[in-house]
């Protein structure tokens, strides 16, 4: 819309002999060809996709892990003021539980990303404290 807008403007100005308003309007219309070459080639590449899609392996090249928000417990340290996120996961070895300190990204609806501090598989607790003896969940 810009450019046909300054192309109106322009034109008018050319058309009385303006020679900035000629070479404004060419670069006007070298923006809208250059803008018409790239829809086009979009366009093509859009039209080529499902050739462009062959049968092979899949990777995963990034994981979400998500824990219910209120297995995550919040802390602020005594060395800086920064909220830290914490879960509590079950230590087989020593049948208790363990308190883990973990990053968060992204919160969907009552789940949150955890990025960092703990693996797939490990168990969390809500209701334990550090160190508090457990039974595993069989």
């Amino acid at each position: 819309m810009q450019l046909a807008a300054a192309r109106v403007k322009h034109s008018t100005k050319a058309r009385s002999g303006n020679r900035k308003a000629m070479d404004a309007l060419e670069a006007v219309k070298r923006q809208q060809r250059e803008m018409t070459v790239n829809r086009d080639l979009a366009l093509a590449t859009l039209r080529r996709e499902l050739e462009l899609i062959v049968p092979g392996e899949v990777k995963f090249i990034a994981y979400a892990l998500l824990v219910p928000t209120t297995a995550l417990k919040r802390e602020v340290t005594e060395h800086d003021s920064w909220n830290h996120a914490y879960v509590y996961v079950y230590d087989a070895a020593k049948k208790t539980t363990e308190k883990r300190k973990v990053k968060t990204g992204h919160v969907q609806g009552d789940k949150t990303e955890l990025t960092d501090g703990i693996e797939s598989g490990m168990s969390l607790y809500k209701k334990y404290d550090d160190g508090e003896k457990v039974a595993p969940k069989g």
